[in-house]
């Protein structure tokens, strides 16, 4: 008899640092109403994945949810997956870091009575990203399969007709189920009616022991656009459950494990890198290529990268556990790329990767320092470039300076607030912005289908475009990256709002230029120096000028001092613009909107959201551009123009004589606001 055999994975995860009310809406739109429908079918069985976030987010907000999601697995009727707890990149970690996050995963599941007798035999795929390393990564965490998507095996050759099974595969000689979970199966549930969805599962009936397998977002069940009337108010999950049921004669639902023990292998197989075909298009084919892409992304990893490494030998405490937990949720994924969800453009995502690093750096401190004053400064090669970037810490401030681009201060963290203040976000093109280059108006995305689609909403991937509030005048772009401490050699001419739209062109090379970079250290105190011999471009000649920039973090304080001086290399007067330019991840209200003002010797910037207040003191007074920083990008809602910071840029008209030189110097101290702001 030729049957079906049907594997449905359903996988639920909110990123750390998301709001609460959006982890409710989820909870209320998809999640709780999913798994009633699921109690009223006793006999569906499928395949759950949680991620920690969500795990520890029901515990305290939902227990009985998971009492309910206890009592299916214990009657057989869910297969619990396992995974990284708080669903980071596994490759793009410490392997010792990769394997705790698993080994987290299986002790809560444990400890919730979620493991099942047996316990978990698989582990869900952040993003399915596939990397061949995994198999014994994954292996050697004790786990037995996983799910890649089928555009997988088809990069590795495999025909559409043998996608129905599992294969093994093995790295190092540690072996690995994995499953492919079919693209023409996820554009259906639950977008199509369920006639179109069994007619599809009909066609996959064989005599051959093989098995068609379903692995995707919980989300979609009630929480994408349009979805929570079509699924439920509209009947679609319900007539789902009873159409698995009625055909129950070729139909038979299966869990991962259930495969592992029923059907052999299809064969041995090796996977190129890659992830599923929407995810291998934004990301150019390979998933650390958006740390190429997004400078911002790669110094985020980089830090993480060097939180991990810290703790790497540090004795077993209490202190040490808080620090590890932190870092490992700093290592949630979502903040790290962007496709059509928000991820690396929502500014409290990649907040919260700073918050639990820093929370994490400060743990480790209070290890090695305890609660006395310190202050340390070092040179080292953070990015992997192989040039050293400046790293000066004290107690209360952690400074990041990139000296082989520009001298930028990357990194300028305040502990007390657990924020990086340098965290924004550059103003980059992306391939979608070519809707609204060419049509001008704005594009949003409407969920509601055409006549010829079949009924149901549409899935995130295929929305239709709608004309809403004109953008394209948000299509600005920025020359080079956003960071602070970015030093400009403008015309005396220049206009601010030229520059806040990315233009104003430089005399000097010294914004991406190459420093020469050096600590020098003290007991009270730990300096940066960072030194640049580059050259002024005027009257159709280039003039050599000199510049040093030091940055001086004391051992006391939420503040430090920066300090500029600029040296005529040449035997002429040389007449320009300086500008020193701060890009933070603040806001301010009196700040949201172009500007400049004149004669600035103590300069305030106020936020009342962080309890933050920034202020600048300077020896000279300055003239000062401001604006906000918005990009641009593609959501599951549609085009949206997101705040991700503020531009600060201090000038000073300067007249520098043959081979004379000019300094200025500024005090940058932090300070919390109280609880009335």
């Amino acid at each position: 008899m030729t049957v079906t055999r049907f594997a449905l994975v359903v996988h639920c995860h909110q990123p750390v640092g998301n709001f609460g009310w959006v982890l409710e809406e989820a909870y209320r739109n998809a999640y709780h109403p999913f798994l009633e429908a699921l109690e009223r079918h006793p006999s569906i069985r499928i395949v759950l994945h949680y991620s920690g976030t969500l795990l520890d987010w029901l515990g305290e907000h939902h227990p009985e949810f998971l009492r309910k999601v206890r009592a299916l697995v214990r009657r057989g009727q869910v297969e619990m997956l396992g995974g990284g707890y708080y669903e980071p990149i596994l490759t793009m970690i410490p392997r010792a870091d990769a394997l705790g996050q698993l080994e987290l995963m299986q002790r809560n599941l444990a400890r919730l009575g979620l493991s099942g007798r047996q316990g978990t035999a698989g582990a869900w795929l952040p993003e399915r990203v596939w990397e061949p390393q995994m198999a014994s990564l994954l292996s050697d965490g004790g786990v037995r399969c996983t799910v890649v998507d089928d555009c997988h095996l088809e990069a590795a050759g495999i025909p559409e007709e043998d996608r129905f099974g599992y294969y093994l595969t093995e790295d190092r000689g540690a072996s690995l189920a994995l499953f492919p979970s079919l693209k023409v199966l996820r554009y259906l549930v639950p977008f199509k009616p369920v006639q179109e969805v069994m007619a599809a599962l009909a066609r996959f009936r064989s005599d051959r022991p093989r098995v068609a397998v379903l692995a995707d977002d919980g989300e979609k069940f009630g929480l994408w656009p349009g979805t929570h009337g079509w699924v439920y108010d509209e009947g679609w999950l319900e007539a789902f459950f009873h159409g698995l049921e009625e055909n129950r004669e070729w139909l038979r639902l299966m869990t991962l494990s259930d495969c592992l023990a029923d059907l052999p292998p299809l064969g041995r197989l090796y996977l190129p890198s890659g992830s599923y075909e929407e995810m291998n298009q934004w990301s150019g084919g390979f998933f650390r290529n958006f740390l190429l892409k997004y400078p911002e992304a790669d110094t985020m990893h980089k830090k993480m990268l060097w939180v991990s490494k810290r703790l790497e030998g540090a004795p077993s405490s209490r202190r040490l556990s808080e620090a590890r937990k932190h870092l490992y949720m700093a290592q949630s994924n979502d903040a790290y790329w962007h496709g059509i969800f928000g991820g690396l453009y929502l500014r409290h995502l990649r907040r919260s990767v700073y918050q639990h690093l820093l929370q994490a750096e400060e743990a480790l401190d209070a290890l090695s320092q305890g609660k006395r004053r310190w202050v340390a400064g070092d040179a080292l090669d953070l990015d992997a470039d192989q040039e050293p970037e400046l790293l000066l810490r004290s107690r209360t401030i952690t400074l990041l300076l990139d000296a082989n681009r520009g001298g930028q201060l990357l990194e300028l963290s305040d502990k007390a607030a657990g924020l990086n203040l340098a965290d924004t976000l550059t103003r980059r093109p992306e391939a979608y912005h070519e809707k609204i280059r060419s049509s001008r108006p704005a594009l949003s995305h409407s969920a509601a289908p055409s006549p010829g689609h079949g009924g149901g909403p549409f899935s995130i991937h295929e929305r239709q475009e709608t004309a809403a509030v004109p953008l394209a005048d948000s299509l600005v772009y920025d020359p080079y990256r956003r960071a602070s401490l970015i030093d400009h050699l403008f015309s005396t001419e220049a206009d601010f709002q030229d520059f806040a739209r990315g233009g104003s062109r430089e005399l000097g090379d010294f914004v991406e230029g190459s420093y020469r970079g050096r600590i020098q250290r003290s007991g009270g105190f730990v300096r940066g120096i960072l030194t640049r011999q580059g050259r002024i471009h005027l009257e159709g000649a280039e003039q050599p000028v000199r510049l040093r920039k030091s940055v001086t973090l004391p051992a006391d304080g939420r503040r430090f001092t920066v300090a500029h001086q600029l040296l005529n290399g040449s035997v002429r007067p040389l007449k320009f613009l300086f500008g020193s330019e701060m890009n933070f991840g603040l806001k301010d209200a009196h700040l949201n909107r172009i500007g400049e003002a004149e004669g600035i010797r103590r300069f305030e910037l106020v936020d009342p959201s962080a309890r933050l207040k920034v202020s600048w003191t300077f020896s000279r007074p300055a003239r000062l551009w401001y604006f906000p920083l918005e990009t641009l990008s593609d959501s599951e809602r549609g085009m949206e123009r997101t705040y991700q910071g503020v531009n600060l840029t201090f000038l000073w008209p300067l007249t520098l004589a043959p081979r004379g030189s000019w300094t200025v110097t500024g005090e940058i101290e932090m300070e919390s606001l109280d609880a009335s702001g």
